[in-house]
């Protein structure tokens, strides 16, 4: 917890913006995105949270390793450590005083993948949840009721070279399907990355 990056502490806030990096990463890569929401929340606390394990193929953190990474194996990897993940998110919303409908995630690549298991795997955990160039790890054939709640937003690259824009296409499929809102923007020419196209489509979520 001590690489987090608390953006915007206001005395109260009414909303929380988790922020989380991707696999090799760190929170200060995603403190431009903060500022940025920053501009259109001004009410928001906004923390980039920093993923707990040093990133075991070079700089950076991670939280699940991908070295070796398969569809059959991904799911157990993620669900090792999302208790500690889901703790974060608690913890933030105890010290902002925040509840759950009122939290939104916001995760690039990895953090994008824990984000969306994150709450299919706990009941009230957030109200939105945005996925920047991610995927899902598995698709749940059902959902808690108490969480059909959840608006699911994806913005994927058309380009990306890491994480396919097929995997977000389908993602956002399988959740509709199971009666959660979603939307979807596929950005024509975007690699793995947050560019302008990115943040545009981002503050037409959050200002919807």
């Amino acid at each position: 917890m001590d690489q987090d990056r608390i953006i915007a502490s206001p005395e109260q806030p009414d909303e929380l913006i988790l922020l989380f990096h991707g696999v090799g990463s760190h929170p200060d890569n995603l403190l431009t995105t903060g500022e940025f929401i920053r501009g259109l929340k001004p009410n928001a606390a906004i923390v980039s949270v920093g993923a707990p394990y040093e990133f075991d193929m070079g700089g950076g953190l991670q939280w699940f390793s991908v070295s070796g990474v398969t569809e059959e194996n991904r799911a157990a990897r993620i669900n090792e450590v999302m208790p500690e993940f889901i703790q974060r998110v608690r913890r933030y919303q105890a010290m902002f005083l925040v509840g759950y409908e009122h939290t939104r995630l916001i995760g690039f690549s990895q953090g994008a993948i824990m984000s969306l298991q994150s709450v299919l795997y706990e009941e009230l955990l957030a109200g939105h949840v945005v996925s920047l160039s991610g995927r899902m790890a598995n698709y749940p054939l059902m959902a808690p009721v108490a969480n059909k709640t959840v608006h699911f937003s994806f913005i994927h690259g058309a380009a990306d070279p890491v994480i396919a824009s097929n995997q977000a296409v389908n993602a956002s499929n399988h959740l509709k399907s199971l009666g959660f809102t979603t939307s979807l923007s596929i950005v024509p020419g975007m690699a793995h990355e947050i560019n302008r196209e990115a943040l545009a489509l981002l503050r037409a979520e959050l200002l919807d």
